[in-house]
């Protein structure tokens, strides 16, 4: 079972702004049908003890595109909610405020959404990263887990019997991604590619790409990756390639090859509006002021190849705004807010250049 991100290592770059609520203590959230409950880990996880239940725990971020599909899709439906309510004690955390942080380098998270399924002594039983908006797929996925079937452990028991199943050792290595045990996913990444030289199971291009990132994070090293985009002839996963050298870069604060990254990203994508979106928005979010024009120039070329892209709007009405354009900025806000009314960040930034302008 896999959710795919757009890199199993990246933090979703794309401003895809959902306001899931800030309220607190021990409330639902009352347009979910799942009670979420918004309240200190520890107290819901003594909760979950009185209960003898299972926390399911939504690790989500407020700009999450994802995070939004699967509040909208799973746990706003009546059955899902029913059966989730029944189960499991919920809580929703932030992963960017309060104690979310701390709970991120506490269970390793790479990404939102991740859903972690804790058992009453504060133990991971399996999580969910990611949603691609397969509600049925997510949920038997929730109920197998919740029964012990394909959990880490399950898998580690059968490796004892089946380790050289190429499947097997490929869900392992993936379940290690998504802890962030790198050296671990490493090692399950290789087996697949020496048990399966021919790819009869059809997973050496991921294998492949998985073990060029994983060296450059482990060695500190971008040289594999490179070598990977040099020689891959699947687009997906240069795309995906690039996404990882891109994000790589930024946490090593190296501005010029960021920058030379993202530019030949966009020379072998010259219509992914998706890619220049992320370029864009790391501009914006790094303030890297001396690049604002260009961020702007490729925001504005995504929304020509994606007109009813909100998120890709939101990103050039930041830009523009950061870069003291604000007719520009109001003009962008005002086109995302019109594509997706229900996002309350594009309103509320809307709001915030219309004072701006008055000022002026």
């Amino acid at each position: 079972m896999r959710y795919l991100l757009s890199t199993l290592f990246l933090i979703f770059l794309i401003s895809c702004s959902s306001n899931t609520g800030d309220e607190t203590g021990m409330e639902a959230q009352k347009s979910l049908t799942v009670d979420f409950m918004h309240a200190d880990y520890s107290e819901v996880l003594s909760k979950a003890k009185q209960e003898n239940k299972p926390m399911l725990v939504d690790v989500y971020a407020t700009w999450c595109g994802p995070c939004k599909r699967l509040d909208k899709i799973v746990f706003s439906d009546d059955e899902a909610g029913k059966f989730i309510n029944s189960q499991f004690i919920s809580l929703k955390v932030d992963g960017e405020k309060g104690e979310g942080p701390e709970l991120l380098k506490k269970f390793n998270i790479p990404g939102y959404p991740t859903i972690l399924l804790v058992n009453q002594n504060g133990e991971e039983i399996d999580r969910l990263v990611g949603f691609d908006g397969n509600k049925e797929e997510w949920m038997q996925t929730l109920k197998d887990y919740l029964e012990g079937k394909n959990t880490l452990q399950d898998y580690l028991s059968r490796l004892e019997t089946e380790g050289d199943d190429v499947n097997l050792n490929y869900e392992l290595a993936e379940k290690y991604v998504y802890r962030e045990e790198e050296g671990k996913a490493l090692k399950y990444y290789q087996r697949v590619v020496e048990l399966d030289p021919a790819d009869e199971m059809g997973f050496q291009n991921d294998s492949r790409y998985q073990i060029a990132t994983l060296q450059m994070r482990i060695n500190d090293n971008p040289e594999p990756l490179r070598e990977f985009i040099k020689n891959s002839s699947n687009d997906d996963y240069v795309e995906r390639a690039y996404l990882s050298l891109a994000r790589y870069f930024r946490d090593q604060r190296n501005t010029p090859q960021l920058i030379a990254t993202y530019e030949d990203a966009i020379a072998h994508f010259p219509k992914n509006a998706s890619m220049m979106n992320s370029y864009s928005w790391d501009i914006f979010r790094l303030k890297l002021e001396e690049y604002y024009n260009r961020g702007i120039e490729v925001a504005q070329k995504a929304v020509e190849l994606e007109p009813d892209a909100a998120a890709i709007w939101d990103t050039l009405g930041q830009l523009q705004f950061e870069a003291g354009n604000v007719s520009e900025a109001i003009k962008a806000m005002q086109k995302a807010a019109d594509l997706e009314p229900d996002t309350q960040s594009f309103k509320d930034n809307l709001e915030i250049y219309k004072k701006s302008q008055m000022k002026t």
